[in-house]
């Protein structure tokens, strides 16, 4: 299991047990990512931004890189492996940060590397097409939906799979597509007060 002192930021408490699956992703221990987070539509969009984080592997993680950026660049994959449950991808990333030896870390780049490719590419197998989720809809009626959203938000209920689909369609038409994950994101963390000035932020433009 992934150690607790090894995961960046705040760790998910979920407010009630509840039951789904997701498919195999290849590299990712899925039966505890479903622990971690409320339900799929929440998984795929925190997935999409560690892709979006970490998709230009070379820039992040390239030999040509100072020891200094380096040990940045796998400091921030290993939090995020550790908290998305990418067991292998974590344990390599953490060995590399947690040794002191610079020898040691330019010797083990390769297999970080590879192994973060073969995570990306499995990730990017699994998701669906950004417009399966994504929808513009009609201005008012996102309006509409964003002020329901603002108004769940403040009491903390809970968000149903379909109805965090309208929200994202809501967030897509006055916004955009990245917006929308983030404030998505925000969400399926219970970052609620943040989420909620995002949204509110979006009502009085």
């Amino acid at each position: 299991m992934v150690k607790k002192k090894y995961l960046d930021g705040q760790i998910v408490k979920r407010k009630e047990k509840s039951s789904f699956t997701i498919q195999e992703i290849k590299g990712i221990n899925t039966k505890a990512l479903t622990v971690n987070f409320e339900d799929e539509a929440v998984i795929q969009n925190i997935l999409q931004t560690f892709m979006k984080t970490f998709s230009d592997v070379q820039a992040k993680f390239s030999d040509t890189l100072t020891i200094e950026t380096l040990r940045k660049n796998i400091h921030s994959l290993k939090g995020s492996s550790g908290n998305l449950c990418m067991e292998e991808l974590f344990e390599c990333s953490r060995l590399i940060h947690d040794n002191n030896d610079d020898t040691f870390l330019m010797q083990h780049l390769d297999e970080l590397q590879t192994q973060l490719e073969r995570v990306l590419q499995n990730i990017k197998n699994y998701l669906p097409k950004q417009e399966e989720f994504f929808n513009s809809i009609d201005k008012d009626e996102a309006l509409n939906l964003l002020k329901e959203l603002s108004k769940i938000l403040e009491t903390g209920s809970f968000i149903s799979v379909e109805d965090k689909k309208n929200f994202a369609s809501a967030l897509v038409t006055l916004s955009d597509q990245e917006h929308a994950r983030a404030v998505l994101e925000l969400i399926g963390t219970y970052k609620f007060d943040e989420a909620k000035k995002q949204v509110e932020t979006l009502l009085e433009e």
